[in-house]
């Protein structure tokens, strides 16, 4: 059965149909050990819908079963009918008054709301329990102005076997509590059962899940479904056989008749499947029960199943049930208490204006694992069976759970997007099909709109996912990369033997790469994950460097083959194409292209040969159409006997002139000390503004301080109280990247002291639309080598946004104790509309009354600016134009 609401304000012309979902109402208390849920009447349809215009509207129900399509009102009468406010004169949450997230329509870099106003989005990965807590965390938060976090709704195990109320003596099955779970012995043709066997002597509930409430001085019935298999003993003295009883912390002794009490009698022997139940009195001012066993009690050998267990309060008519998971086919249900607590979750979030990016399914989940695509059952799992074909079964599981999603809390402007699943296969295109068809399903289905996406437990898939035109209705990249995960210490892309640090041999920034004629190579420069696209001739360009450089060329060729190598599409054995530069006319770049000996800094392009000869087209890198490409760029070198070269500036430009940013420059800035680095990179090589990435806003889903190689958090950061490697990684985000950040092991490395990291940044970013389409790179220059400048700039209103570091202020240097010299200096940024313009200086680690002071230059072409003090730390201003 299916129930919806229809919804017009148009006199049925168009029609919006919002979902319905199957409601059990609770009554909410706070008790000890966290939210109590006392059932109050029995389950109901509920609806929950958002308009999101003003005016009249009318609506009806609907309701399709096996029986037919039942309408309320029904067609020959009228529908209901509302009103809706303007927005504005809405007495609900102000956050809420601002409408849902979607990407910005003028910046693809960038989230927005429907009042236009842009999304900061930040925050880190966070944890719900309890909701008390959860209020009060996010009361926090709205007080620090901290508005995006990550969250694993899978966690609450609403819809399936991962994180089971049902805890077992099984060992963890990777990451996830062990489950036992039986696909032959199974009720009326379901797909599975719980088994208890000499492995798995006990399950007991609620450990998982937050415990079972009930009320004091109440009777409660216990009912299971249960089918016995060769039940023999005793093997002690007492009872033996199937138990129910209750008990505390229990452990290895579960099984042993003087462990628990009692609640229902034993069982042994074979049985088919039968029903067993018992009944038990609560103690006075008792609201939890203690933990629930279901045992093999003193047995010797034979194994159990059990299909289903309830518990209600005898004396209720309806008998609701309260246990969170009363069905071993998990899957076939939507566990209602947990659901209501998330209802709590997710209001909270609505009051306090923070969104929420929920992680809505587990890719290791057993029974989905275990269904093969013709809804069988297998006996071992496979992911690929979690993705599911279209039309499979579990596919059907899945869309069924879109839709209780888009019922329950489709209505909730608080949702910043549904994540498919946590780290999926990268380079799987059933995980590729399965978080589209979900991204397709929301945008056809969810009124709302809410943004769907995936993750991957590495690498960015750009040519095969991201940018992938059969992939088109996933909403925004996600990016998880930690230092130890993702491109490694720095974003030079080299090993350590091949930087080159001597200023002699570097060509600009602080690292070259050095090439030594005897050595072969043959070596990626550029991450994978980096597509172009746009028709015409995109250009490879770097400088090279040569000292006694000798080597043996084959057929008669001269020169030398170090040089630089592009490759499309994944090369010639893939249908793509390769080049190399130089070239030559013939592209043959098995003869030497490059010149040998010794020369000073001299650049070399792809469509010009070592002589700056034009090549023929079909040697170039050529775009005929606007398709996605994948592009890798390489070092090589064979065939050399003696010297060395020294490459520098690799630089891949467009058709338009546009140089794509990061790679080739060799830095060999430490991600782990120079933290706004660490955003900057990742967002202006992938985000959504890049020349080569999806061309969509990116969240880093997940990362963290670690070092390159062991995904632990470096112990170092504890010692950092005052926190300036968040700090400089918030304030970092000004850059033009625009990638937005969330943190793992935010409990352990971003305590609330910290907070106030996340409120100045916010305030100063707090009215710049920087989400408009206009602002880019602020392109300036700072006049000594120790500070660095990043912001935007918007040229068309004259608003202008900076950060200025001196970049010896890193937190590894403040906790080390070095001694940090302040700067004095000026920046200065070119291409500015002659003028007068007002710049406000602000405090970026003041909370109050962090703007310090208010001048007026003048523009001549460029504007000149001078820091108002000598800097040891940093400083941020904005600049506006003045009538």
């Amino acid at each position: 059965m299916s129930v919806d609401g229809l919804f017009s304000r148009d006199g049925w012309e168009t029609t919006i149909v919002q979902p319905a979902f199957y409601f059990q109402p609770y009554q909410h208390t706070q008790r000890d050990r966290g939210d109590h849920f006392t059932p109050s009447g029995p389950a109901i349809w509920a609806l929950r819908f958002t308009p999101q215009q003003p005016g009249a509207w009318q609506c009806r129900l609907r309701a399709v079963d096996v029986g037919g399509t039942t309408y309320y009102p029904a067609m020959a009468e009228p529908p209901l009918s509302f009103t809706v406010a303007e927005a504005s004169t809405n007495p609900g949450s102000a956050y809420r008054r601002r409408g849902f997230l979607r990407v910005s329509r003028q910046d693809p870099r960038y989230f927005e709301l429907q009042d236009d106003s842009p999304f900061l989005g930040v925050g880190f990965n966070d944890g719900f329990n309890h909701s008390a807590e959860v209020a009060q965390k996010l009361q926090a938060y709205e007080q620090n102005k901290m508005n995006f976090m990550r969250v694993w709704l899978s966690g609450a195990s609403i819809n399936g076997s991962q994180w089971s109320s049902w805890a077992s003596q099984l060992s963890n099955d990777g990451y996830l509590p062990g489950v036992s779970l039986d696909i032959q012995e199974t009720y009326a043709g379901s797909d599975v059962s719980m088994r208890l066997d000499a492995e798995n002597r006990c399950f007991f509930a609620d450990f998982w899940q937050n415990g079972i409430p009930v009320e004091p001085e109440k009777e409660y019935t216990v009912w299971a479904r249960v089918k016995l298999s060769g039940i023999s003993g005793p093997a002690g003295p007492g009872q033996y056989g199937f138990v129910i009883k209750q008990g505390g912390w229990l452990e290895d002794q579960c099984d042993q008749p003087d462990a628990g009490r009692l609640i229902t009698q034993s069982l042994s022997g074979t049985q088919d499947w039968t029903i067993v139940s018992g009944s038990f009195t609560t103690q006075p001012g008792q609201y939890w029960l203690d933990y629930l066993y279901l045992a093999r009690q003193n047995v010797t050998s034979g194994e159990i199943y059990i299909d289903e267990v309830r518990l209600w309060r005898t004396a209720d008519p309806h008998r609701v049930n309260l246990l969170r998971e009363p069905n071993a086919n998990s899957h076939l249900h939507f566990d209602p208490m947990n659901a209501a607590k998330w209802d709590l979750f997710i209001e909270a979030a609505e009051r306090h204006g923070v969104y929420l990016k929920l992680v809505i399914d587990e890719k290791n989940e057993w029974i989905r694992n275990h269904m093969r695509l013709d809804g069988s059952m297998a006996g071992s799992g496979d992911n690929n069976n979690f993705y599911a074909a279209p039309n499979s079964k579990s596919r059907w599981l899945q869309r069924a759970w879109w839709r209780y999603l888009v019922a329950r809390w489709g209505y909730s402007t608080a949702i910043h997007s549904f994540e498919y699943i946590n780290e999926g296969d990268p380079y799987n295109g059933h995980h590729y099909e399965a978080a589209n068809g979900m991204a397709r399903y929301f945008h056809q289905n969810d009124p709302s709109h809410h943004l769907v996406t995936t993750s991957f437990w590495t690498s960015f898939p750009n040519a095969e996912f991201w940018s992938n035109p059969q992939f088109q209705d996933v909403d925004y990249a996600d990016l998880h990369a930690y230092i130890s995960t993702g491109w490694g210490a720095n974003a030079s892309f080299l090993e350590a033997s091949q930087i080159e640090t001597r200023p002699q041999y570097v060509h600009s920034g602080n690292a070259s790469a050095i090439l030594a004629g005897a050595k072969e190579l043959s070596t990626a420069i550029t991450p994978r994950g980096l597509v172009i696209q746009g028709r015409g001739e995109w250009i490879v360009r770097y400088w090279m460097k040569a000292e006694g450089f000798m080597a043996n060329c084959s057929f008669g060729s001269q020169g030398g083959m170090q040089r630089v190598r592009w490759m499309l599409d994944g090369g010639e054995y893939w249908g793509g194409k390769v080049g190399v530069v130089p070239n030559n006319t013939e592209g043959k770049d098995f003869l030497c292209t490059s010149q040998a000996g010794t020369y000073g800094w001299t650049q070399f392009n792809s469509d010009r040969d070592r002589n700056g000869v034009l090549l023929p087209a079909v040697t170039r890198l050529i775009l005929a159409d606007d398709l996605p490409h994948e592009i890798s760029l390489h070092l090589e070198n064979s065939s050399g006997v003696a010297g060395n070269a020294w490459i520098d500036d690799v630089e891949l430009v467009d058709p338009s002139g546009q140089v794509v940013p990061i790679i080739g420059e060799f830095d060999i800035t430490p991600f782990d000390e120079d933290t706004a680095w660490f955003n900057r990179a990742y967002g202006e090589l992938f985000g959504g503004g890049s020349l080569v990435g999806a061309r969509m806003p990116l969240v880093r889903g997940e990362t963290g301080i670690d070092s390159w190689n062991e995904q632990v958090i470096n112990p170092e950061l504890s010692r950092d109280t005052e926190g300036i490697w968040l700090h400089n990684n918030l304030w970092g985000q000004v850059n033009p990247g625009g990638m937005y950040e969330l943190f793992w092991w935010a409990s352990e490395t971003i305590s609330p002291s910290l907070f106030d990291n996340y409120l100045t940044f916010s305030n100063f970013m707090e009215g710049i639309p920087f989400n408009n389409g206009n602002y880019r790179d602020l392109g300036a220059q700072t006049s000594h080598t120790k500070l660095r400048v990043w912001g935007q700039r918007d040229d068309l209103n004259g608003q202008m946004y900076l950060w200025i570091q001196n970049l010896d202020h890193t937190w590894k240097r403040v906790i080390d104790g070095s001694t940090i010299e302040a700067v004095s200096g000026t920046v200065t940024i070119p291409g500015v509309a002659p003028g007068r313009y007002r710049i406000q200086w602000w405090h970026t680690y003041r909370v109050e009354n962090p703007q310090f002071l208010v001048q007026e230059v003048a523009s001549n072409g460029s504007l000149v600016v001078e820091l108002p003090a000598p800097l040891v730390d940093d400083v941020a201003a904005k600049i506006e134009r003045l009538p």
